[in-house]
């Protein structure tokens, strides 16, 4: 099934991709080989050197697709939802950027992550 998406989709990831690497475990170069870019070319989308392309955003979505199928608890399932969520504005968004890129630093466990996203979200 083809996907719908709007530039505030591709915006969204490109916003939140650092965060999405630090939940699910990938460095750079580990989540560029997934979807066969450098890791140079993460960082510049990551740091907005470089907009994400429909083609791009399409390739990075079936890998989180794939990678979501086989993850076993739920963990990247919620933190990639949250760039579906048109509910959830881009400040509490960007609150959970910051707090999962710190989470992940610190080695929080993801059951604690996940309690304290769904905190900030439902705030």
């Amino acid at each position: 099934m083809k996907r719908t998406y709007t530039e505030k989709d591709i915006e969204r990831l490109q916003d939140f991709l650092v965060a999405i690497r630090a939940a699910g475990g990938w460095s750079s170069e580990s989540f560029g080989n997934m979807i066969g870019v450098s890791k140079s070319t993460i960082s510049n989308m990551e740091t907005n050197r470089v907009a994400m392309s429909k083609a791009r955003y399409e390739t990075i979505m079936a890998v989180l697709d794939k990678e979501i199928k086989k993850s076993k608890d739920g963990y990247l399932s919620t933190v990639v939802g949250l760039l579906a969520d048109k509910n959830l504005s881009d400040e509490k968004l960007d609150v959970v950027k910051v707090f999962l890129i710190g989470a992940k630093m610190a080695k929080l466990p993801k059951n604690t992550i996940l309690s304290s996203i769904k905190s900030i979200t439902e705030k």
